[in-house]
């Protein structure tokens, strides 16, 4: 085989394979220009699956964090024992910020749903409790951070509770 054979069997290749990627290219492009394209259009390829696999990931962690969880409330705080609830902001550069209405210290509060990352940011929440502590010498008031709410997870409702749910959402809205 001579050169000019080898030189138009791998145009002939890098045609094929830009075909198949669906990559345009001038019919009369010399093999220097279809090596250059080969190349940069495997390169953004490899970029493509990289951020495909980022976007995957994120999606992943989207789908986590803002899974609903059913759990029971009570606030601690007895700065807040008349309130029936306040709304709660948290975020992060995946998400952005998630901003919910969270019921407790009523009715509602004994199951209620949650998006998992704003119960995440419930549990971390701790006020400031004042203790006195009486000794020989006399009382001492003592500082100490404790949690602000007492979350009780509770398994997720079952079809039966949910058709009982649904129905009593409907006669409430009827009435």
């Amino acid at each position: 085989m001579t050169e000019e054979t080898l030189v138009q069997d791998e145009v002939q290749s890098i045609k094929e394979r830009l075909d198949l990627m669906g990559v345009k290219y001038h019919h009369n492009a010399k093999l220097e220009t279809l090596r250059a394209l080969l190349d940069s259009s495997l390169a953004s390829k490899e970029v493509n699956t990289e951020v495909a696999q980022r976007n995957q990931a994120r999606k992943q962690l989207h789908d986590d964090a803002m899974a609903l969880v059913r759990c029971r409330i009570a606030c601690m705080n007895p700065g807040k024992k008349d309130w029936v609830g306040e709304i709660f902001t948290t975020g992060n550069s995946v998400l952005g910020i998630v901003r919910k209405f969270i019921p407790y210290n009523c009715e509602a509060a004994e199951s209620y749903h949650i998006p998992r990352i704003l119960l995440n940011s419930m549990r971390d929440r701790k006020y400031l409790q004042v203790r006195s502590i009486k000794t020989r010498s006399g009382a001492i008031q003592e500082n100490v951070f404790v949690p602000e709410f007492q979350i009780v997870e509770l398994p997720p409702l079952t079809p039966d509770e949910l058709k009982e749910l649904a129905e009593a959402q409907r006669n409430t809205l009827k009435d």
